[in-house]
């Protein structure tokens, strides 16, 4: 085969479209469909009555965590309150047919910061209802 031959064989098989290229290497040129990425997580707004987890930043110490625990006590609605320090985590329980506004529990956790004075503030990384 001449040069002038193998270059139009090169410009005839890359001329082609993508559904004339075989099957196997058609799927690895196409894109991910964007419909594949993963549900965003919910944001909740009103905690209704029942359990959940919260992931928290901002913690140094269990002081820290103490000064939390004592601060989401007083605000209405809340059955419980307790948090892992090593994980993390702060377990809430909301009495049965009442709600908490998350805003409330945020302000909770602003007010256990400036009570600690460690000049931290302890944020609300995650919630999850647990049935």
């Amino acid at each position: 085969m001449t040069r002038r031959g193998a270059a139009l064989l090169v410009a005839f098989a890359l001329a082609l479209p993508a559904h004339a290229a075989s099957e196997p290497a058609a799927r690895a040129r196409t894109p991910a469909p964007k419909s594949a990425k993963p549900p965003a997580p919910r944001k909740f707004v009103d905690l209704k009555s029942g359990k959940y987890v919260c992931e928290l930043s901002g913690m140094l110490c269990t002081a820290c965590a103490g000064m939390i625990v004592a601060e989401l006590k007083k605000v209405s609605g809340v059955e419980a309150a307790s948090v892992d320090f090593d994980e993390r985590l702060l377990r809430l329980v909301i009495l049965p047919k009442r709600s908490v506004r998350v805003d409330n529990v945020k302000r909770a956790l602003a007010h256990a910061a400036r009570r600690i004075d460690l000049g931290t503030n302890f944020g609300l990384v995650s919630i999850r209802y647990v049935p």
